[in-house]
């Protein structure tokens, strides 16, 4: 069996006005993506650009790949990304006035898939997923949180 593999990132065409916090990286045969989440406006009543999440989103790819390279196990990957994550949003005023913003500090969601021979292994949090395909493009399976 042959695999062939690729990282797809759609841009947010139906909401133009949300910018786009995502971020994504294929090092070696793991792919990561992660969709920073900005959850409140700015004082203008507007979403930050650039916004905390989609720096963290890039902490987020980058930590992830590094790791699973490193032949550290996901659950560690995601954990040292936690980790790297929380030491940028501790040094960011959104994060130092949290009592008075609710949520704006930066956040984010995470995809990781990691091809070794002729088998797949994955994880996800929340809203982004792994497909696989046919050759012929069909849709062999659609992972999504249920």
């Amino acid at each position: 069996m042959n695999i062939s593999h690729f990282l797809y990132h759609e841009d947010n065409y139906r909401y133009p006005y949300i910018p786009s916090e995502d971020s994504y990286l294929q090092k070696n045969n793991v792919f990561c993506v992660a969709d920073g989440v900005t959850l409140d406006l700015n004082e203008n009543g507007i979403y930050p650009q650039p916004s905390d999440s989609t720096k963290v989103a890039s902490i987020a790819v980058n930590t992830i790949a590094e790791s699973i390279n490193n032949d550290i196990s996901f659950d560690n990957s995601y954990k040292a990304a936690n980790n790297a994550i929380a030491k940028y949003n501790q040094s960011r005023p959104l994060f130092k006035n949290r009592e008075q913003n609710g949520y704006s500090f930066g956040s984010t969601l995470a995809a990781t898939v990691k091809i070794f021979g002729n088998e797949l292994e994955y994880t996800f949090l929340h809203d982004c997923f792994v497909q696989v395909i046919s050759k012929n493009l069909n849709k062999k399976n659609n992972i999504i949180p249920h």
